[in-house]
């Protein structure tokens, strides 16, 4: 009988097996190792490629270190979104202004010479004169000429804080208030997006109320919308600053308008809470927010809803009555404070150019100049030294007929609720007011 052939494998036959197999793994495993290892040097590359491209994009000098910040900079940013706009969106459009330039090239000689000689002046005696000023002139716009060449010198001298004011007659030739102005206004004159980041740097590094309106208004012609939200930022911080008293003998009026130009109804907060600090700035600034959105917050302060001081109640319904005749809703409540005989004889005196068309506006005005079409000897200066607030007061609203025969009707309805002998007397005067100013203009007109 034979024994079954046993299936174990002996120590031999398994080396030699072993040894048949091993070779074709171990090429496998090589061959896998040297497929990964060409794959990571593939996406190496591809970085470093797309590394090259990016920076082939910028200005080849790393920037320098940022400036030391004004007092500005030790309130805290806001960084959130406006109520319009949703956090992805806002992220990514920070992203998108913060990340456009990353370093600055070094200012060449030429560019810094063009910048040294609009800067620093030599007016003889104190006085520019004309060859200077034409002089002057080809300079700046050959420095303008030069684009992005020219952005790192005036940011250069931007970062000194450091400034030339040229007066009124040096302004008049030059067209420009003082050297930063100019600078400014370079910057958006060039438009690039070198030049935009530089004077988004600016607004973040600067508390002058002046230059923060002066950049958001270039800012704004570059890129409509993107940069409103800095600017109100830049705006709301420098008011602390100033409420603060940090930012002694600087008009804030600048900041004001730059609320009134881009906040909106989202800036009612911040004028109702400056309106005791800044009776007429906050109130001007009420009265011509866009859609009426400040006509509700006038309403509150001028009748006495909100809690504020009595020059705050006067501001706000002197200005209250300004408006009135465009304003259904002030003209309600105007009228509603006469029916009842709210108005003291204090009031009524203060309510009688306004009534007659006066409007207060800013001096110190960066956006526009509305007063291009009044005479001057219809203007009026007012300056309130304790607060620091400078405006003119002016005939806005009475310089043609039209206007006029509103604002008789304004006084018309007026005179028909209220029973206050003070009241009437004051509405008269109003009334003779727009008679004269309807004779001159009917007078202008025939001549």
């Amino acid at each position: 009988m034979k024994t079954p052939r046993s299936n174990a494998v002996r120590p031999a036959d398994q080396i030699k097996r072993n040894r048949a197999v091993r070779p074709p793994i171990e090429i496998a495993s090589w061959i896998i190792c040297l497929v990964c290892l060409g794959a990571v040097v593939v996406v190496h590359l591809a970085r470093d490629g797309a590394d090259q491209r990016v920076k082939g994009r910028q200005p080849a000098m790393t920037r320098a270190a940022p400036p030391a910040k004004s007092p500005r900079a030790a309130v805290a940013r806001s960084t959130a979104p406006r109520q319009s706009e949703s956090v992805n969106e806002a992220a990514a459009s920070r992203q998108t202004r913060v990340g456009k330039f990353a370093s600055y090239p070094e200012p060449t000689p030429a560019t810094r010479q063009w910048v040294s000689s609009l800067v620093y002046v030599n007016a003889a005696g104190g006085a520019l004169t004309d060859e200077q000023a034409a002089a002057w002139k080809k300079n700046f716009q050959e420095l303008v000429q030069q684009g992005v060449v020219a952005v790192p010198a005036i940011r250069e001298f931007l970062e000194k804080n450091v400034d030339l004011v040229f007066g009124p007659d040096g302004s008049e030739l030059l067209g420009y208030a003082s050297a930063r102005m100019a600078m400014i206004d370079a910057l958006t004159q060039i438009g690039s997006p070198v030049a935009e980041t530089a004077l988004d740097e600016l607004l973040q590094n600067t508390a002058d109320p002046r230059e923060i309106a002066q950049v958001a208004q270039g800012l704004e012609k570059l890129e409509p919308g993107v940069y409103q939200r800095d600017a109100l930022d830049a705006a709301r911080q420098a008011l602390v600053m100033a409420a603060k008293g940090n930012l002694p003998d600087l008009d804030v009026a600048p900041l004001f308008q730059v609320l009134q130009q881009y906040g909106g109804a989202d800036a009612v907060a911040d004028l109702e809470g400056s309106v005791n600090q800044w009776n007429y700035y906050a109130a001007i600034t009420l009265a011509q927010l866009p859609d009426g959105a400040g006509i509700p917050s006038l309403i509150q302060v001028a009748t006495g809803q909100a809690a504020s001081s009595p020059s705050a109640r006067t501001a706000t319904l002197e200005m209250l009555a300004a408006v009135a005749s465009q304003s259904t809703e002030a003209r309600d409540a105007l009228v509603d404070q006469a029916r009842q005989n709210k108005l003291s004889p204090y009031d009524w005196a203060t309510l009688v150019p306004f009534l007659a068309g006066n409007q207060m506006v800013f001096q110190n005005s960066v956006f526009g100049n509305v007063l291009s079409a009044v005479n001057p000897n219809d203007l009026r200066k007012t300056m309130i030294s304790s607060s620091n607030q400078s405006f003119y007061t002016a005939p806005l609203a009475a310089l043609t007929t039209g206007q006029i025969n509103q604002q008789q009707a304004l006084i018309e309805r007026l005179l028909s609720v209220t029973t206050d002998p003070g009241g009437i007397q004051a509405l008269q005067q109003s009334k003779a007011l727009l008679e004269n100013r309807l004779g001159l203009l009917a007078n202008s007109s025939v001549n």
